[in-house]
C-alpha cells in the first residue's frame, strides 16, 4: 500500500504531519515526519544570492550594470535576502550611491562611503580594517556593525543594533561629525574596545551602560545620552559639548572649555584623575571618589 502524499504547499510543510496505518513497518511509519522535518530545514536555511562591485569606481546601487551577481550579464540589483561586498585589492576610496529603500543581508567592505540618500537596511556589516563612511543624510539600519579600523558616519543617521569594535591591537574608532545623528543599542566587547568621538554637531544615543575599557570624546556642541558608565575614559572639551547620564557616571577623564557632564550619580574612579579646567560636573545624588585626585582648574564650576 503507498504511503500518504505529502501536500503541495511547501509553506505548510512545518504545520502538518501524518499518522502511518498500523500495519506499516517501523521504518515507513518514520519516514513521513522525518521527511517533512528535512524538506522544513531546507526551506528554512536558504539564503539568497551574493554580489561584488565590479571595480573600485563610484556609481549607484541601483545600477546592474556596477555588480557581479549570480548571472552573466548581471540583470538585477542586491536585495533584503543577499550578501553584498564592495571593494577589492588593492584598497582605494570609492563612493557607492544608495537611492530609495534598499536592503542586503550581509556587507562586507573596504575602504568604502556609502552615500545614502534614501534609507539602507542591512543585518550585518562586516568592516574589518578599513573605514566605511556614511554620508548623504539618509537613513543606515544595521543590526550588527563589526568595526574595523573605522567606522565615520557623517552628516547622515544610523540606527544601530548592536556595536563589535573588531580592530587589531587599537581601539576601534566610531566617528560621528557634521549633524551625524546615531542611535544604538548594544554593544559587544568580545573582540575589543571602541573609542567614539562625537564631533561637532553631532548626537549620539546608547540604550545600555557602557562598558569598561572604552572612551568617549566629545567636541564642542556634541552631545552624548547614556543610561550608565563603567569605567568609562571621557574627554569633553568646547562650548556646548556634553554628556548626560541617566544613572551612574563611573569614570575619570577631563572635561573643559565649557563642556559639562550631567549625571544622577557620580563615581570617580580609574587609573589617572579627573581634570574639570572651566568645566562642569552636575551630580544629582551621591559622588563617591576613589581616584587618586580630583583636579579644579581656572574657573569651573
Amino acid at each position: 500500500m503507498p504511503l500518504p502524499r505529502l501536500p503541495a504547499e511547501r509553506h505548510l510543510l512545518a504545520f502538518r504531519s501524518f499518522r502511518a496505518p498500523m500495519k506499516y513497518t517501523v521504518f515507513q511509519r518514520l519516514s513521513v515526519p522525518v521527511t517533512l522535518l528535512f524538506l522544513t530545514m531546507v526551506a528554512l536555511n536558504t539564503r539568497g544570492d551574493f554580489f561584488s562591485w565590479k571595480e573600485n569606481v563610484s556609481g549607484n546601487f541601483t545600477d546592474p550594470s556596477r555588480w557581479l551577481g549570480p548571472t552573466t550579464p548581471n540583470t538585477r540589483i542586491p536585495g533584503a535576502g543577499d550578501d553584498i561586498s564592495l571593494g577589492k585589492s588593492p584598497s582605494t576610496t570609492f563612493t557607492v550611491t544608495i537611492a530609495g529603500d534598499q536592503a542586503t543581508r550581509e556587507l562586507v567592505n573596504d575602504q568604502l562611503i556609502l552615500n545614502i540618500l534614501g534609507s539602507y537596511t542591512v543585518q550585518k556589516i562586516f568592516g574589518f580594517g578599513s573605514p566605511l563612511t556614511i554620508t548623504g543624510g539618509g537613513t543606515m539600519n544595521v543590526t550588527l556593525w563589526q568595526i574595523g579600523a573605522q567606522g565615520i558616519v557623517d552628516g547622515a543617521k544610523a540606527r544601530i543594533g548592536t556595536f563589535q569594535p573588531f580592530a587589531c591591537g587599537l581601539a576601534s574608532e566610531l566617528i560621528l561629525r557634521n549633524g551625524a545623528e546615531v542611535e544604538s543599542q548594544d554593544w559587544l566587547m568580545d573582540r575589543g574596545c571602541l573609542k567614539a568621538i562625537v564631533e561637532e554637531g553631532a548626537v549620539w544615543k546608547h540604550m545600555k551602560e557602557v562598558p569598561a575599557g572604552n572612551q568617549v570624546v566629545i567636541g564642542a556642541n556634541g552631545r552624548v545620552e547614556l543610561p550608565s558608565t563603567d569605567l568609562l575614559l571621557l574627554i569633553a572639551e568646547g562650548t556646548g559639548a556634553q554628556m548626560r547620564v541617566g544613572g551612574r557616571f563611573r569614570g575619570w577623564g577631563r572635561v573643559a572649555n565649557g563642556a559639562r557632564i550631567d549625571c544622577a550619580e557620580g563615581l570617580l574612579e580609574g587609573p589617572a584623575s579627573m581634570v574639570l579646567s572651566n568645566g562642569t560636573w552636575a551630580i544629582q545624588g551621591a559622588f563617591t571618589h576613589k581616584s587618586d585626585r580630583l583636579m579644579i582648574q581656572a574657573e569651573a564650576n
